[in-house]
């Protein structure tokens, strides 16, 4: 195998990974602290003070991966997440849970930014829209075929005990550091070495990305950032609400909700290719404002019609055009990055998605609790709508266009 199809490889099975875990915590997360007798209001409490909590490593994780090393860090990430998952699964008591949640989340952080710059800086794409846009398009069909599995898995594990999935997120993650630890390498990565103290490192890159951001120049990258605020407040106000509407309104077993997920997601399979293949040759502004306009309506028909076949064409619509929109948004977000600081500014998209992410559950939960799961629904599916209006703002281009100097 040679070395660029070895990264690619490595890289869609880390996010194979991260699918797997993503499709089973969506899924069932919730249901299974409900199911311990917790509050909703606690637990959702938990989930949003875990995801700002997360922003407090991204820079320090960020900088280990831009002054350091993408694979110490990328080993790290899924080693904690193996012991973070094998202890939610062992453990019943709330606070001890909250622990090892809480520090799931912090080993995401080591993975944000340092997985897509370990991979471009290896295969020296750093300004290579085409092999950026594939690299977005496969590591997309790989998570979404990884949370496929897991909604297989799911369905058979949760036939037996809820609890076994948490074992299996805990020996995938285990397996995957074992191959990073002994396959990935760094061959054009060439670490910052400054002499002086590792705190004022990471002061200095974060000021660095800040800045990077803040310039005059990157006007529209700034604007990607706000929509992705905004939707990152309607997805996971939506994804939380979800599973609670199709167990406890409209009578759906808990046991079929891995498998309703895992079905959706294969479904979507195609939608990286579609993305990749044709939907970057259209203006992207007016590709992003149709897929995300679709979007908040789908969300906002389903609050309004509580029905079982709407909620899984639901499902399935979203997930297909998210999986879409997030090769472009990647392509465009990583195009507009500067190398030597792209896991520093992955690390700020990161902290972006955390903060409203960590909002949007806590708010969902009181939005629950008060008015009702389909009310939640209905105000994700009015946020959608503003972001996605928001597109119309940016500049107009292709992703072809951009690669070949032709922005207009």
């Amino acid at each position: 195998m040679s070395f660029s199809n070895k990264v690619i490889t490595l890289s869609n099975m880390m996010e194979l990974t991260h699918g797997l875990r993503r499709s089973l915590v969506n899924a069932l997360a919730l249901i299974y602290f409900l199911s311990l007798d917790f509050d909703i209001v606690a637990v959702t409490t938990l989930f949003a003070a875990s995801t700002l909590i997360m922003t407090l490593f991204e820079f320090p994780t960020g900088a280990l991966a831009d002054y350091d090393s993408r694979k110490k860090s990328l080993f790290i990430s899924f080693f904690l997440m193996g012991i973070s998952f094998s202890g939610i699964f062992v453990f019943d008591q709330f606070w001890v849970l909250a622990c090892f949640w809480i520090l799931g989340d912090i080993a995401f952080t080591f993975s944000t930014g340092a997985r897509s710059a370990w991979a471009i800086d290896a295969l020296r794409a750093a300004k290579d829209k085409i092999v950026i846009l594939k690299l977005g398009s496969q590591a997309a069909f790989h998570e979404r075929l990884g949370q496929v599995v897991g909604g297989m898995a799911g369905l058979a594990l949760v036939l037996i005990d809820l609890r076994f999935v948490w074992l299996l997120i805990a020996m995938t993650n285990f397996a995957m550091a074992y191959i990073i630890w002994h396959h990935v390498e760094e061959r054009y990565f060439k670490p910052e070495k400054l002499p002086t103290h590792w705190l004022i490192k990471v002061i200095s890159k974060a000021k660095e990305s800040y800045v990077y951001i803040l310039s005059k120049s990157n006007r529209t990258l700034r604007l990607y950032m706000l929509i992705e605020a905004l939707g990152t407040i309607s997805s996971s106000a939506f994804l939380l609400a979800l599973p609670l509407l199709l167990t406890q309104h409209l009578g759906l077993d808990k046991q079929f909700l891995p498998l309703l997920y895992g079905s959706v997601m294969f479904m979507t399979l195609a939608a990286p290719w579609l993305a990749q293949r044709y939907m970057a040759n259209f203006d992207l502004k007016i590709t992003l404002w149709l897929l995300g306009t679709l979007t908040g309506s789908v969300m906002l028909a389903l609050g309004l019609v509580e029905s079982i076949l709407l909620a899984v064409l639901a499902v399935a619509i979203i997930n297909f055009v998210n999986t879409g929109s997030d090769v472009l948004g990647y392509a465009a977000m990583e195009l507009k990055f500067s190398s030597k600081i792209r896991a520093s500014l992955g690390s700020i998209n990161s902290i972006n998605w955390s903060v409203n992410n960590a909002v949007a559950v806590f708010l969902a939960g009181l939005g629950i609790t008060y008015f009702g799961v389909a009310s939640v629904i209905v105000i994700a599916g009015v946020i959608a709508l503003i972001a996605s209006a928001m597109y119309l703002l940016s500049e107009s281009s292709s992703v072809d266009e951009v690669k070949y100097g032709k922005r207009k």
